[in-house]
């Protein structure tokens, strides 16, 4: 007998039948080893969007996962489910374009014969009916699908990603417009323009002329017929099933189609009713019996990244007027609520950049260097929150001095002076001046080591770059106190030669990466806007005509603004610029540059340019109105000149009014 112990046998679920399991080779059954799971839990995708994306365990919590919540603020949501269609008696066979997944064909007696790949490669697909399955059923042709992809490479496209919130455009819009019917036609409008865009012949979208109402469903015209078609029945189911977040996302979409399409005066009214349904959710908290918690478990952030745009968009539609100045204004309803309840549009947009965006950053969190470009742009935020909060201070001065209602040039230009030596707002100024100095010594190190690590064209460059003229913008242009005195505006101009370098980098950088015209677009740039700036603010002339061949050849559409207007009231600078250096100081000089007043009529296409000129008779300096005609080519505008409007009141008195 054997000292060692027999081994026991296997249990019996770890063996098999040894008949049906020999080997091939000594003709012995062997036993089978089930394969045991490395997880105690089988593995399944059906996560959250963000959670895949990061790689981490989603606890698929509905209808927003709760470790985005908290880790983030915001969950992109789920995929929808996609639903398998049955098929059905008669119908054409399914193709599906997978090589790598065996087709199933009917033969005539009607059982399934497979067929593989390469077998299937050899029939023509002219001889066979057939239909393409599409990713889901939503878009109701190919077209439609094609549509939404157009969309979504618009709104990751590196235009719009470096000029503004990439996370809100490259992610959420699509999202949502994705999972929501009524948002996945205007998607699709614009996918249909973008088409239209491609085909046709302008080589920029400021050089492309509306769209009017096409009348043909085919050949050049079908993109355009079809973008209206999708666009009238996003607009007519969102009446019929009112929902808050469509609402909201609805007026960026069509804003973004009016854009494109170039119907300006379109694009002003979503202005309106966006910022007007954004004044009833930060002050109220709903809006038609709709709480602002239906939108997410947190929608603060979202509503803040969406806040920013419209307010932006909203102080560029005070200058653009329906019709004329002194006319209706561009934003009613939205003008309307200020005033009911007592607000202005520079205290709402205070209440828009105080909502919360990130909790862990703070101002006096400041890292002394910064390692991401998002970490920057948190920041930057901050910064610029601290600077616009001068605002309303600056309102209450205006108002309070009633120099809005006010013909005498002398009391306007005394206003002028006391408004920008006020304690008050120098006391801010300075406060804000140590706040940009702090973000400019913690991003230059982040900003030299993306140059160096990132070639010119890949999007991380492209918005490298602008986040640099953001920094720039608050920096050079923002600080309010410099345009007082003459010698304080000059010592500034290596700023705005920084400025001007970085734009045209930023220029020839999205030339290079953006393919159709239609993806100049961008609601949130202001390039084109510090552009003029420069050539109307800054005191060397050299640096003023190269911001005007700039913007000359300036390609987007930065928001509201017509582009080829800007380029007109800049070109007309050059004109006022040497009448008023045939007298006096250069202080005095600089002091009547003040009255320098511009605005837009009907809808953007008419410029109004005010100026003080030396009326040699009078022997004194009087005020002239001017106004030009934007439509056609940059360069051949005609000057008109006209009684001026109001009296010799302020432009800014039907502005504000």
């Amino acid at each position: 007998m054997s000292d060692q112990s027999t081994p026991a046998p296997p249990p019996a679920e770890l063996t098999a039948d040894r008949s049906q399991h020999a080997s091939p080779l000594s003709g012995q059954s062997l036993p089978t080893r089930l394969k045991l799971s490395r997880t105690s839990t089988p593995k399944v995708r059906t996560g959250c969007i963000t959670c895949k994306k990061r790689h981490v365990k989603c606890d698929e919590a509905k209808p927003q996962c709760g470790n985005c919540i908290k880790t983030r603020g915001y969950c992109e949501g789920y995929e929808a489910t996609k639903k398998k269609k049955k098929p059905v008696a008669g119908m054409p066979e399914q193709i599906c374009w997978d090589s790598n997944t065996a087709l199933t064909r009917t033969s005539p007696n009607g059982s399934s014969v497979g067929s593989s790949p390469q077998t299937t490669r050899g029939i023509s697909p002219s001889s066979i009916p057939f239909q393409i399955t599409l990713d889901s059923l939503e878009f109701g042709d190919a077209a439609g699908k094609r549509y939404f992809d157009e969309f979504v490479r618009l709104v990751r496209g590196p235009w719009i990603v470096a000029t503004s919130n990439s996370d809100l455009w490259g992610n959420t819009l699509p999202q949502v417009a994705r999972n929501s019917t009524t948002l996945r036609h205007a998607a699709m409008g614009i996918g249909a323009l973008i088409m239209w865009h491609r085909q046709s012949k302008h080589k920029s979208l400021r050089s492309a002329e509306r769209l009017e109402m096409p009348t043909a469903t085919d050949g050049e015209d079908s993109h355009a017929y079809r973008a209206v078609a999708h666009y009238g029945k996003s607009l007519k189911m969102l009446s019929k099933n009112f929902g808050l977040q469509d609402a909201i996302f609805m007026s960026m979409l069509l804003l973004c189609f009016e854009s494109l399409r170039g119907n300006r005066t379109a694009a002003i009214d979503h202005v309106n009713h966006g910022l007007a349904l954004l004044l009833y959710l930060v002050m109220d908290g709903n809006v038609c019996g709709q709480d602002l918690e239906t939108m997410a478990p947190d929608p603060k952030p979202l509503i803040a990244a969406i806040g920013d745009i419209f307010t932006h968009l909203g102080n560029q539609a005070r200058c653009i007027f329906p019709s004329q100045v002194g006319g209706p204004l561009s934003l009613p309803n939205f003008s309307k609520g200020l005033r009911d309840k007592a607000q202005t549009m520079e205290s709402f947009a205070v209440l828009i950049s105080q909502l919360p965006r990130d909790v862990t950053a703070t101002i006096d969190r400041m890292p002394a260097v910064f390692t991401t470009l998002d970490e920057f742009e948190k920041f930057w935020t901050l910064v610029r929150r601290e600077q616009t909060a001068v605002g309303p201070l600056v309102l209450q001065l205006i108002h309070d001095s009633g120099v809005l209602h006010s013909a005498d040039g002398q009391a306007i230009h005394s206003f002028v002076q006391g408004l920008i030596s006020h304690p008050a707002i120098l006391e801010h100024c300075a406060n804000a001046r140590r706040l940009v100095k702090a973000l400019d010594a913690a991003f230059t190190p982040l900003f030299q080591k993306m140059l160096v690590n990132h070639d010119p064209d890949t999007p991380a460059y492209l918005r490298t770059i602008y986040l640099r003229l953001q920094y720039l913008a608050i920096a050079v242009f923002d600080d309010f106190p410099q345009y007082y005195d003459i010698d304080s505006l000059t010592a500034n101009n290596p700023g705005f030669r920084d400025y001007l370098s970085m734009a045209e980098i930023a220029v020839r950088a999205a030339r290079r990466q953006i393919k159709t015209t239609a993806h100049q677009l961008s609601l949130h740039a202001d390039i084109s806007l510090r552009l003029l700036h420069v050539a109307l603010m800054c005191r060397d002339p050299i640096l003023r005509e190269e911001a005007v061949f700039l913007l000359r050849d300036y390609p987007g559409q930065d928001g509201l603004f017509n582009t080829r207007g800007m380029y007109a009231v800049a070109r007309r600078n050059r004109v006022v610029e040497a009448g008023n250096t045939v007298e006096g100081t250069p202080q005095q000089q600089w002091e009547r540059l003040w009255r320098r007043e511009f605005a837009f009529e009907n809808g953007g296409d008419r410029v109004l340019f005010r100026y003080l000129v030396k009326d040699e008779a009078e022997a004194k300096w009087v005020l002239v109105e001017e106004w030009c005609d934007t439509r056609g080519k940059s360069d051949n505008v005609v000057w008109h000149r006209q009684m001026v409007h109001g009296e010799v009141r302020l432009l800014s008195s039907s502005l504000f009014s």
